[in-house]
């Protein structure tokens, strides 16, 4: 690179793609080169790609698809985009062995499974009923919209979502039942 990117924006983005086991230690894991030839972010890499080792790679792939911000609001770039990456992720399971990079066992895979496999530091635990306020791994708190139905699930799964400053927002979110959230 022309400028080195800051250190902190560097560990981050390792410490993510060793999260979606992307990389290991310090090399890249079949799962990571698959990744690559998505087209998308590692996240939604991640989630399209799911699909194969769990057995439903349309699920997945129209997952990533609805949370990928370059298609969203068009229906039709969203449907060639889903398209794209089922082509993709079936090319992909015929060269790598990535059925290692996903350590989960699921006893059925859901929409709440495949965003895991893309999301795991976006798993949140409901912290106060009253307002819906949720507590995610890494220690920090967001709100879901007001206009969200009660009652609030006991787990989500929140691929859109912002730090805030003092209290973060939820923008989009997944029910994620208990049996699923305690196994993984």
């Amino acid at each position: 690179w022309l400028d080195e990117p800051p250190i902190n924006s560097w560990q981050t983005a390792k410490s993510l793609l060793k999260d979606l086991n992307c990389l290991d230690e310090n090399s890249i894991t079949p799962l990571g080169k698959a990744a690559l030839l998505m087209g998308c972010h590692p996240r939604l890499a991640c989630v399209a790609l799911s699909g194969a080792i769990f057995g439903n790679i349309d699920l997945s792939t129209e997952l990533a698809s609805k949370y990928d911000k370059s298609v969203s609001g068009n229906p039709e770039l969203a449907k060639k985009s889903a398209l794209e990456l089922k082509k993709r992720v079936q090319k992909c399971r015929e060269i790598y062995n990535f059925s290692s990079c996903f350590p989960q066992k699921f006893s059925g895979f859901s929409t709440s499974c495949a965003l895991l496999c893309g999301f795991p530091d976006r798993i949140a635990l409901l912290e106060d009923d009253a307002t819906g306020l949720y507590h995610f791994p890494s220690g920090r708190m967001a709100l879901l919209p007001k206009e969200t139905h009660r009652p609030y699930p006991k787990f989500i799964i929140a691929p859109e979502a912002d730090a805030g400053e003092k209290t973060g927002r939820i923008y989009s979110f997944e029910a994620l039942p208990e049996k699923i959230a305690e196994e993984y």
